[in-house]
């Protein structure tokens, strides 16, 4: 069995021919990308518990 390594932009997939190395490299991208997004929500929710009580325009 006899193993290639693949530059396919910026990433060296290991694998040899057929063995779906761009549906996998593809489903890694989409896996760190929504957990890029998940994470600055995260910061967004933790800045805002930072605050003390809600800031509202009506509160008098």
């Amino acid at each position: 069995m006899s193993k290639t390594i693949t530059e396919q932009g910026n990433f060296m997939v290991c694998g040899s021919t057929g063995s779906g190395k761009t549906v996998f490299c593809a489903q890694m991208v989409q896996a760190l990308l929504s957990g890029r997004r998940s994470d600055s929500g995260r910061e967004g929710i933790q800045k805002n518990d930072n605050d003390s009580g809600e800031n509202h325009d009506n509160q008098g």
